[in-house]
């Protein structure tokens, strides 16, 4: 069976641990990296949350560190449903890790090296693939597909629609 290259984008609080799990756990998949953003908590909060969800689940890629603020707006995290640090109020500890690669670096390595077209599954802001798109445009054809959930230019995914099982299907091109 081919596997799907995949990276994650994630700001890791609740909903994202969950994701971590189910996509270790797919065979389907082929993990490349992971990249954090600050939305949930702070950057610095879903960078560490991240490694250590992927410490507990044994997930042996890299984990990179993006965006802390977003592009537009202030700075929202979503403490109310995601707790003090993203994941609950569970502030993990995690050695600081000597070499971090920015996500920035992270992406370009893995799209320039790659010889097949990698899925970006976003579940978080998305202003890691946002500088990505605006800075190396050249790399758009070594994306296969983003796959993202919500996105917003005002309070995140917290609206009447974001839950609602009748939201309409948007098809738009990314690179158009």
């Amino acid at each position: 069976m081919n596997r799907i290259p995949v990276i994650l984008d994630v700001d890791t609080g609740l909903d994202d641990a969950l994701a971590l799990l189910l996509v270790s756990d797919l065979a389907q998949l082929q993990l490349m990296g992971i990249a954090c953003v600050n939305g949930n908590a702070s950057v610095e909060d879903t960078y560490r949350n991240t490694r250590y969800i992927a410490k507990l689940l044994n997930i042996k890629v890299p984990v990179s560190k993006g965006a802390a603020y977003p592009m537009i707006n202030k700075v929202l995290h979503a403490k109310e449903a995601h707790g003090s640090f993203g994941l609950g109020n569970l502030k993990v500890e995690m050695e600081a890790e000597k070499h971090i690669l920015p996500a920035s670096q992270m992406y370009i390595k893995l799209l320039t090296e790659t010889t097949e077209p990698i899925t970006i599954i976003a579940t978080g802001p998305l202003t890691n693939l946002a500088h990505l798109i605006i800075n190396h445009p050249e790399l758009k054809p070594k994306i296969k597909m983003i796959s993202f959930m919500g996105g917003s230019t005002t309070q995140g995914n917290v609206t009447p629609y974001a839950n609602s099982t009748h939201t309409p299907i948007l098809k738009h091109s990314v690179w158009s």
